[in-house]
């Protein structure tokens, strides 16, 4: 799905997001997070792990869409 989501907001008490599909607006979504510390915590903690999967597959999906090449260059230290 060709999707792209505007972020109008986003803070502490929750977010609001702005879908689009082929440029054109589908939905207004407006969230309000109520979520106690434990949680909060565990939103968290999904959201680092989840995040933390990215590495796994987005240089693949990335060569395979564009042909974009995500190794990372080689540095040479001075010293």
């Amino acid at each position: 799905m060709d999707a792209l989501s505007d972020i109008v907001r986003l803070g502490e008490q929750g977010f609001g997001h702005r879908p689009q599909w082929h440029g054109l607006r589908v939905a207004a979504m407006d969230y309000r997070f109520a979520f106690d510390h434990s949680r909060a915590h565990a939103w968290i903690l999904h959201n680092i792990e989840e995040v933390g999967q990215f590495e796994r597959f987005l240089p693949a999906l990335f060569a395979r869409e564009g042909g974009v090449s995500l190794k990372k260059p080689s540095v040479d230290r001075v010293q």
